[in-house]
């Protein structure tokens, strides 16, 4: 838990409570299991074309 802390406090969190620091352990653990399935080695001609369109005339 203290390594967690110093986490915390290096990102300015000095002032968690030990339940804070669960949440955040929490946190830290799904996001770092959502980072292991994003795909590392995909090329540009791969990626997803996401385009937003206003309604309205084009500019």
């Amino acid at each position: 838990m203290t390594d967690l802390r110093d986490k915390a406090r290096a990102l300015g969190l000095d002032r968690l409570s030990d339940a804070h620091l669960a949440q955040l352990a929490r946190a830290l653990e799904g996001m770092e299991r959502h980072v292991q399935r994003l795909p590392r080695d995909l090329p540009p001609s791969q990626e997803m074309a996401l385009i937003f369109r206003a309604k309205g005339p084009p500019p």
